[in-house]
């Protein structure tokens, strides 16, 4: 099993959604795809029961687990305190962090080659179920009013290296100071991550945040305005199936990963894996 590189999953309960079954989706899909790669879930202390819970019962898919400190910037909405701490708690020397409700179809470990170079590279790139990139803007409106890099958290690459660790630092900064920012950029009440990554990655200089010719570090982006669905539950509208060396989209086999969006699908992934 690999220790110098591997990926890296942040994950905390709320009130509303079961980001820890997301987690163990991912970890599991990861794990089908690519056995040899190391995958970390970082958590918090309430969370690890609930997961070392399913682990008795299911197996775990984690080669690591921490429960880190959460510090008060936490809250119950957004739980981004495991994304500043994300950097510090990575036991590998090279990281892809990877957002919860995802699910990876296909080996993607060729990424760590291509990005060997890299100190920092956060995705800008998202296509619809039909792999094709797209350009819609609906998501992005605080980026371009802000005329802020077009980042997407759900997937970044991070080397233990000084760039890493200032881009990291800025993040922590930009969530604990959010009121100061938000005015700034003229933002929402509450910190998102990917506004936060966007503001960090302008402020150490967007040439070391992104790498815009590798436009396969890229994800299917399941929210109804990129794929051109009338709802926001797509499940409603289009078919899927995990099938032995793939998952399908209305037929189509995903080519990158999938961020499904509509978390209760993990509960029948979750099956999906665990009936092959």
């Amino acid at each position: 099993m690999r220790r110098d590189r591997g990926f890296i999953i942040v994950a905390q309960n709320n009130s509303d959604t079961d980001y820890l079954l997301c987690a163990e989706v991912l970890a599991r899909s990861i794990k089908r795809v690519m056995p040899d790669e190391s995958v970390t879930l970082l958590t918090d202390v309430k969370s690890m029961e609930i997961s070392t819970a399913r682990a008795d019962k299911y197996g775990t898919p984690y080669d690591v687990t921490y429960a880190v400190p959460f510090k008060e910037y936490a809250n119950d909405t957004f739980k981004i305190a495991t994304d500043c701490q994300v950097y510090e708690f990575s036991p590998y020397e090279r990281t892809i962090k990877l957002e919860a409700d995802m699910f990876i179809p296909l080996d993607i470990s060729w990424w760590f080659e291509i990005l060997k170079d890299r100190d920092l590279a956060i995705a800008t790139t998202i296509r619809d179920h039909a792999n094709k990139v797209s350009k819609n803007r609906f998501y992005r409106k605080f980026i371009d009013a802000n005329s802020l890099p077009d980042t997407y958290n759900a997937i970044t690459y991070f080397k233990k290296s000084d760039t890493a660790k200032r881009f990291y630092d800025v993040v922590v900064d930009v969530f604990l100071n959010w009121n100061k920012y938000k005015e700034i950029y003229t933002l929402t009440d509450d910190a998102t991550t990917d506004e936060v990554y966007a503001i960090a990655a302008s402020i150490i200089g967007v040439e070391h945040a992104v790498m815009p010719t590798f436009t396969e570090m890229s994800m299917i982006h399941m929210k109804n305005f990129i794929l051109g669905t009338e709802v926001e539950d797509w499940t409603t509208q289009l078919t899927y199936e995990v099938t032995v060396d793939n998952f399908k989209i209305d037929t189509i086999p995903q080519l990158y990963p999938v961020h499904y969006h509509i978390k209760s699908l993990a509960s029948v992934l979750h099956q999906e894996l665990l009936d092959e």
